[in-house]
């Protein structure tokens, strides 16, 4: 059976096809502020900054949000930054997010 005949099945079983679009709902419910990534990423670069001065083309490259509870997003990523003589160096960080504040906490670099 090909992938259409599949969806035209999924739709004439009650149930099965809403299951699967409650899963996915479910998920997307789940999406985090979308402030709070930029913010974190931010604040995490500009640490990089304030710690490392020379360092260059300061960039995120990963991020993985997720609620904290309280109105707080938790953000934990990767990124990294060219230095002054050099390969470019990479460095992970954390940072809480407040929703209703709208500010950043706890922001954490490893270099």
């Amino acid at each position: 059976m090909n992938a259409r005949g599949l969806w035209a099945l999924a739709w004439m079983v009650p149930g099965l096809a809403g299951a699967q679009w409650s899963q996915f709902d479910a998920r997307d419910h789940q999406v985090v502020d979308p402030f709070a990534v930029s913010a974190c990423s931010d604040a995490a670069s500009q640490e990089v900054r304030t710690r490392m001065p020379s360092a260059n083309a300061v960039a995120v490259t990963k991020t993985d949000p997720s609620s904290a509870g309280d109105n707080r997003v938790s953000v934990s990523g990767e990124g990294t930054f060219a230095g002054v003589a050099g390969p470019s160096q990479t460095f992970t960080f954390q940072c809480t997010y407040d929703v209703k504040a709208r500010t950043t906490s706890g922001v954490t670099v490893l270099l």
